[in-house]
């Protein structure tokens, strides 16, 4: 099961979800954004590697470094909405065996 699913469930057992939610909406937008800009890492890359210039050879690692920065922030973000949901799934659990006992 996805994390969106189960924070949908989650919120349809009258859970607050809106921490869990936002973060996971975050980390769907750090991965978006590093998708773009390794799109365009990807394009500044010659076809010949012999005619590469220090100077694009100096932008591609930059690139490529906010690229692994986005991707670092978006597995944070996901780990985040995860922890939230344990939190959560923790909570109706208790409640849900109070209410069988």
């Amino acid at each position: 099961m996805k994390a969106g699913d189960i924070i949908v469930t989650l919120h349809a057992d009258g859970n607050d979800t809106t921490e869990a939610q936002s973060d996971l909406d975050l980390s769907k937008q750090k991965l978006s954004d590093a998708k773009a800009k390794y799109a365009e890492v990807k394009a500044m890359v010659p076809a010949n590697y012999a005619d590469i210039t220090a100077d694009a050879w100096a932008r591609i690692k930059v690139g490529a470094r906010e690229t692994r920065d986005l991707l670092k922030e978006s597995r944070e973000y996901l780990h985040q909405a995860l922890q939230e949901i344990r939190s959560l799934n923790g909570e109706a659990d208790a409640s849900a065996s109070a209410n069988i006992n």
